[in-house]
């Protein structure tokens, strides 16, 4: 080709994929529906919280043939069935009238769908962007950001005015409807519409040799044989496991110290606000001072941020510390999901990032499932949220144990020594 088009394709891929993560919001919205799904089936909070372990669970657990489908077929088809697996599972959740149907259909069927958002988008993304990967998926992943920020308020609404089992159909319709259309128009590779990598030379394969060594393929055994692909599991582990458990929680957790349920989703709002920012703030940190220094500072403000909810007396400080912990959630994603590309290579990318996010199936019991027991044995969330933040401190000795990837033109080369000065 003799120059790109003003408008890169792999933007609006960017946008596509954007739009898909906002299905997260759904998913993330369970939090809402604890109280009422607790005295409508008459369970204890541990058994409700189960059903969002198996969700995550099997949501990661999918990820791997996801990304190899991906790999294989491309994100079209990919978006497709797992739209039709969120929209089912999560409409059939307004027929429930024991626990086990919840395990069934949000647990099990719409998880299966879910398992494809991430991968499918942000593999594709990463084979898009040779130059701006950080960038690229940090925005990407904002979309997580907006569907916090706008889904569970929009619950509680919806669920306040028609019930939970209709407002399960709406969730259900929507992100089923959302699924097909972003699947009409993202395209996989570059190549299948005569284009080329962002920062690849258009005439000529022109990447340095230093980069090509830097970068080079590997398969999905050569992976797993590596350290840094388990440090990279085990920071994920760690910090998600945290996450989770405040997703699901905090709600609950809210309305126990006085603050309104609609109030408490908000705080779920201004955490999407914070990821928002933090996902492209990450994204593009990493790429001027390195993916390993910005990942030891998501995991030391997560820690912080976690610890802080502790102090919540009323809304205005749940909403600074959902929008501090917002910041650098999900940061942990972007930058873990921009080292894979950059250290493994990105014919087999669906799949190892497949592989790495199984991370999710134990972050899972960690998280949603250790708080329930927790506050059943205790009837308080004091010491859930203690081992959490401990976890996140955790995983800043796991970020600070990875080898950067021996080629100095790639940004998670940047020497920790650099990073001193912002400690």
């Amino acid at each position: 080709m003799s120059g790109r088009p003003k408008l890169f394709y792999g933007w609006v891929n960017v946008v596509l994929a954007f739009l898909a993560i906002t299905t997260y919001g759904l998913f993330y919205s369970y939090s809402v529906f604890i109280e009422p799904l607790e005295a409508e089936l008459r369970c204890t909070r541990a058994a409700i919280s189960g059903a969002y372990t198996l969700e995550m669970a099997v949501y990661c657990a999918w990820t791997i043939p996801w990304g190899w489908f991906s790999d294989k077929r491309g994100p079209r088809k990919a978006l497709w069935l797992a739209a039709l697996l969120v929209g089912s599972g999560t409409s059939f959740c307004s027929l429930a009238s024991s626990v086990w149907h919840l395990y069934l259909f949000f647990g099990v069927i719409a998880a299966m769908g879910h398992g494809a958002i991430w991968v499918v988008t942000t593999s594709t993304i990463s084979r898009w962007f040779l130059n701006k990967r950080g960038l690229a998926v940090g925005i990407t992943m904002c979309g997580l950001g907006f569907g916090l920020l706008a889904v569970p308020p929009a619950t509680a609404k919806i669920m306040n005015s028609y019930g939970w089992r209709i407002t399960f159909i709406i969730l259900g319709a929507t992100f089923f409807a959302l699924n097909i259309v972003v699947g009409m128009f993202i395209r996989g590779k570059p190549k299948d519409m005569g284009l080329r990598p962002l920062g690849e030379a258009e005439e000529q394969a022109s990447i340095s040799k230093s980069q090509q060594r830097g970068t080079r393929d590997f398969s999905a055994g050569e992976v797993l044989r590596t350290k840094n692909f388990w440090m990279l599991y085990l920071v994920f582990l760690f910090c998600f496991a945290a996450e989770q458990m405040v997703m699901v929680h905090i709600v609950p957790y809210c309305t126990a110290i006085g603050i309104t349920r609609i109030r408490a989703a908000l705080g779920l709002s201004f955490l999407g606000v914070g990821t928002i920012i933090g996902r492209v703030g990450c994204g593009a940190l990493s790429d001027k001072i390195g993916r390993v220094p910005t990942l030891i500072m998501t995991c030391y403000i997560e820690a912080l941020s976690i610890f802080g909810i502790l102090a919540i007396k009323g809304p205005l400080l749940l909403y600074l510390t959902m929008f501090l912990l917002g910041s650098v959630y999900g940061g942990t994603a972007v930058l873990c999901a921009a080292m894979l590309g950059d250290l493994f290579g990105l014919r087999n990318i669906g799949t190892v990032m497949g592989l790495w996010a199984t991370s999710g199936v134990p972050a899972g019991v960690l998280g949603p499932l250790m708080a329930g027991i927790v506050f059943d044995a205790t009837e308080s969330y004091f010491w859930a949220l203690i081992i959490a933040g401990t976890v996140c401190f955790g995983a800043v000795i796991w970020a600070a144990s990875i080898k950067p990837s021996p080629d100095p033109h790639l940004p998670s080369c940047k020497n920790l020594g650099e990073f001193g000065s912002y400690l």
